[in-house]
C-alpha cells in the first residue's frame, strides 16, 4: 500500500495539519511546531537525501503502526521548484513504491 504525499508550498504548518489530520507534517524550518519534522536543507537542492530518509522512516513507521501515520504533508518553501521535486520523488524507486503524490 501506497501512504498519499501532499505537496502544499507556502501553506503554515498549523494549516496543512488541519487540512490533513493525522498526517505528518515536513517542513524547511529550524524550529517547527509540535508534531511536525523539519528538514535543515532545501527540499529541491541540498536537502534530498534528508527528504527520501525522513519519508522512508516515516513510511517504516507506518508499516510497523508506530505512531499512527496516516500520509505526509510536505510544505516547501514558497520559491520550490514544485516539477522538479515532484521529478525526484517519482525517480526515487523506493519513493515512488511507498508513497502516492496527492492533488491538493
Amino acid at each position: 500500500m501506497r501512504l498519499p504525499l501532499y505537496i502544499l508550498p507556502g501553506l503554515s504548518p498549523e494549516a496543512a495539519a488541519a487540512q490533513h489530520p493525522g498526517f505528518t507534517v515536513i517542513l524547511n524550518t529550524a524550529t517547527p511546531p509540535a508534531g511536525a519534522l523539519s528538514l535543515t536543507g532545501c527540499v529541491c537542492c541540498t536537502g534530498r537525501n534528508e527528504l527520501r530518509d525522513t519519508l522512508n522512516s516515516l513510511y517504516l513507521d507506518w508499516a510497523h503502526d508506530r505512531a499512527g501515520v496516516k500520509g505526509a504533508v510536505l510544505v516547501p518553501d514558497a520559491g520550490a521548484d514544485i516539477g522538479d521535486l515532484c521529478e525526484y520523488l517519482e525517480d526515487d524507486l523506493m519513493l515512488r513504491a511507498r508513497y502516492e503524490v496527492q492533488e491538493a
